[in-house]
């Protein structure tokens, strides 16, 4: 496993031009259900959504669904889609941007690129479309 992530770091990094990290995330096997259990701990909602896996910043471990075959470009684009979240934190973006939507889409699109660059055209495109949803932000009251 420690392969597979600082391969993905790597390449995250170098798509991203985020510096590299002095110390990968941990990565966990989690059930769907505490992914969600998680998320919602976070306060965001999961309902009708599936959490496939999600960077905790506080721990520094990303944890992913039980069920994922790391094995294959699609599991392995949702760890690079995590250690992108890994990469904006510790390069200070969440203090730099106007909503979270944000950073949601450049992960996105580079889960997309990856999954581009694997041959897998239709699962990037449908993450494209992921990121582009991801990017709108409320407009301030």
């Amino acid at each position: 496993m420690k392969e597979i992530v600082a391969a993905l770091l790597l390449w995250a990094g170098q798509a991203t031009g985020y510096p590299a990290l002095e110390q990968a995330p941990q990565v966990e096997r989690a059930s769907a259900a505490d992914l969600n259990a998680v998320f919602a701990a976070g306060g965001a909602s999961a309902a009708g959504r599936q959490v496939a896996a999600l960077y905790e910043p506080a721990r520094h471990v990303i944890s992913i669904d039980e069920t994922l075959d790391l094995g294959s470009p699609l599991g392995r684009s949702y760890l690079v889609h995590e250690l992108v979240h890994a990469l904006q934190f510790a390069a200070g973006r969440p203090a730099e941007v106007r909503c979270f939507g944000l950073l949601e889409a450049e992960a996105y699109r580079t889960q997309a690129r990856y999954l581009k660059d694997a041959g897998r055209q239709a699962d990037a495109n449908l993450h494209t479309i992921l990121g582009l949803m991801q990017a709108g932000c409320a407009w301030p009251q």
